[in-house]
């Protein structure tokens, strides 16, 4: 305390429901007549402070600054947080503490959020825990302000900073989870997807695949919707989700393709590029499209998912080749 500033003071009092709103306000008036206008500015005019000014300063500080009672739109920090690692969370109250945290003050808001991020990355949290934390954020998220998604990132990269891989690795999937992934540097979400479709290949080529794939497929098309894929990440994203949607002489996973057609559809002009030029390179898809008649066609049926006028004009003869079969 003694090694904090007095407006960091009033900012976490603030925060923490012990200053109302307008007790913030006057306390922090009443600390800038204080800076302002004392022995240690004599340049603004000492004397211009007169004695009823003097008065109304200390029954503001005295009325504010003493004053115990709480914000009745505020939120008791430590029941709030007894509440959170006490069990899961019923739907009464996930009501009642999502409503508390609408009605509170923004700074207590985006003290509160930023906490709910840190105790889901937090190694020692309880799985309950975190899914409460996740719940509250996920409910909450379509009215995040600059603030609150600035604390997010903030701390993210001080993770980062420090090596903690186990609250790194948590803070990537809370951005997942929350669907801010669009929020983070590019590096940082081409590391996502990159995992994410180094996963589901690895799982296609398993055994079982065509029962394993579905989820994973899933996660790769939440993770399409969430932003652009970065330009680094785009030909290992699009050449994984093609060489399991294309599948193997067996056929494809029946579960899985509705994800991967999803994607497809959503496909920027850029990476319908990469998409049709697949079957000229080397890769292990290519080689199926070449090669395998079931996996040529499948290929061609996948193509004719896209929309015709999201077709570059460069790409319309390579286009209408391949609807053409003749790949």
């Amino acid at each position: 305390l003694l090694e904090i500033t007095d407006s960091e003071l009033l900012q976490f009092c603030l925060e923490l429901n012990l200053l109302s709103e307008e007790g913030y306000y006057f306390l922090s008036q009443c600390r800038d007549i204080r800076n302002n206008y004392s022995a240690a500015h004599p340049s603004l005019g000492i004397n211009i402070i007169d004695e009823n000014e003097v008065i109304s300063f200390l029954s503001r500080c005295a009325k504010y600054a003493f004053d115990t009672s709480n914000d009745p739109r505020g939120i008791d920090v430590k029941q709030f947080f007894t509440a959170l690692k006490d069990g899961r969370f019923i739907q009464e109250q996930q009501d009642f503490w999502h409503d508390n945290l609408c009605n509170t003050n923004f700074k207590q808001r985006e003290f509160i959020y930023s906490a709910l991020h840190g105790l889901y990355c937090d190694p020692d949290s309880s799985e309950e825990t975190r899914l409460n934390c996740e719940t509250l954020c996920c409910r909450a998220k379509t009215d995040f302000t600059p603030g609150i998604i600035s604390g997010f990132i903030n701390q993210h990269n001080d993770y980062i900073a420090k090596g903690e891989q186990k609250r790194l690795a948590a803070s990537r999937m809370f951005f997942e989870k929350i669907e801010l992934l669009n929020v983070l540097s590019d590096k940082e979400r081409h590391g996502i997807i990159s995992r994410a479709a180094q996963k589901l290949v690895n799982v296609h080529n398993g055994i079982n695949n065509f029962y394993n794939e579905p989820p994973f497929a899933e996660r790769l098309y939440e993770l399409s919707t969430q932003g652009a894929i970065p330009s680094s990440a785009k030909h290992e994203f699009i050449e994984s989700v093609m060489t399991c949607a294309v599948g193997n002489p067996w056929g494809t996973s029946d579960a899985a393709l509705p994800s991967y057609q999803q994607i497809i559809k959503g496909f920027s002009q850029a990476e319908i590029n990469i998409m049709l030029n697949l079957p000229k390179g080397n890769s292990i898809v290519a080689k199926r499209i070449q090669e395998i008649s079931r996996c040529k066609n499948q290929f061609i049926d996948l193509v004719r998912i896209l929309d015709p006028a999201s077709i570059p004009t460069s790409l319309r003869k390579l286009y209408e080749r391949i609807l053409n079969e003749k790949i």
